[in-house]
């Protein structure tokens, strides 16, 4: 395949991938967070880290581009990083605790007004926006 090859797919599948994360984003905002759609993202950004970014990497490397061999490793991390956070997610959402923490101090922000709210668990409904819950997320600071 080589170097040229393997960028001329990833160009081709460029669309794809854009779609997919555009329909992941999504997914959360609307909050149809199911463990369906986040196996499937967790699996893609496996994928991506375990196969996808490595064979590039040797592809460059082989063929003389150290520098961009050294990028795609760089991205591999990136996205085992990614894995990691859907992983964390399906977990929260098979549980029962996306939207509810220990503590009394964590803030929540929704995402469509800005209104604020402080306590264990998100609001089930924005009384500023009246946007479902899935819009809140967490602030870490505050």
């Amino acid at each position: 395949l080589g170097l040229l090859g393997f960028c001329a797919v990833w160009r081709r599948a460029g669309p794809c991938w854009l779609v997919w994360r555009a329909m992941r984003c999504w997914a959360l905002v609307l909050g149809v967070l199911s463990g369906v759609v986040l196996r499937a993202a967790a699996g893609n950004e496996n994928h991506e880290h375990t196969e996808l970014y490595p064979a590039g990497a040797r592809t460059a490397r082989e063929e003389g581009f150290p520098d961009i061999a050294a990028a795609f490793e760089g991205i591999a991390q990136a996205e085992a990083h990614h894995e990691q956070r859907f992983r964390e997610l399906l977990a929260r959402v098979e549980d029962g605790t996306m939207f509810l923490r220990d503590s009394e101090e964590t803030y929540w922000y929704c995402q469509n007004c800005g209104y604020m709210h402080k306590g264990k668990t998100a609001l089930k409904e924005c009384p500023a926006c009246l946007h479902p819950q899935s819009y809140f997320r967490i602030v870490e600071h505050f």
